[in-house]
């Protein structure tokens, strides 16, 4: 039998797991030990989470034991794999779409993971190829996010009566005059650029979404 002794609020101050042993042993009775504490046949194994330790409670009413975890500094290595794991789960959260899926075991991933990731994949591909620009006449335009806008805005003052010519930046030829027409066809020109590259998506996802293994959803390419 093991002999455990507590506080009032539940501390265990002594262990001692030979009370009656003739040489190392308490030198009392079971009955005079049992005032002061009592008697359990094992102790319950605790855990160890990182950055805390183990305390041995009692229950003074049930005589259960149990442990209460406390707070503890990280030891070095301890601290050290912390930063590491937050440093992974950083560079997780930043890693694009196809950063993520070209890290991947495309054999070893499930199928319908496989697919959701190369989508993921895809969409950044098909955003990209549409910001890359378009071609209207002569030049080439930009068409990022800003671009998209900016053709908004000047398309609504159009709308609203502007004739230009309208100053524009090109990708071929600096900042160019481009009279109302110009400017109206190198919209429609844009428009169509992102509509052909919307559709190549929809059909690549498509092609993805159908795919029965991993190999066929890896051999889609934008």
């Amino acid at each position: 039998m093991i002999y455990i002794a507590a506080t009032n609020e539940g501390e265990v101050t002594r262990i001692h797991y030979q009370p009656f042993d003739e040489k190392n042993g308490l030198g009392k009775t079971k009955e005079e030990l049992e005032k002061e504490g009592f008697f359990v046949d094992f102790l319950p194994n605790p855990e160890y989470p990182e950055g805390k330790d183990p305390f041995l409670k009692v229950d003074q009413v049930t005589k259960t034991l149990y442990y209460e975890y406390r707070d503890r500094p990280l030891t070095e290595n301890e601290e050290l794999a912390f930063l590491k794991k937050k440093n992974e789960e950083l560079e997780a959260k930043f890693k694009t779409a196809s950063e993520k899926y070209d890290a991947l075991d495309k054999e070893a991933t499930p199928l319908s993971e496989l697919k959701e990731l190369r989508i993921a994949k895809l969409k950044e591909e098909c955003s990209a190829a549409i910001y890359e620009g378009f071609t209207s006449g002569q030049y080439k335009f930009g068409f990022n996010e800003r671009d998209q806008e900016n053709f908004t805005q000047r398309m609504l003052t159009i709308v609203a009566g502007a004739v230009g010519p309208f100053d524009w930046k090109t990708k071929n030829a600096g900042v160019v005059s481009l009279i109302k027409e110009e400017f109206v066809t190198a919209i429609n020109d844009a428009e169509a650029h992102k509509i052909a590259k919307q559709k190549k998506y929809w059909a690549l996802e498509a092609q993805i979404l159908a795919a029965e293994t991993n190999a066929e959803i890896d051999a889609v390419t934008w």
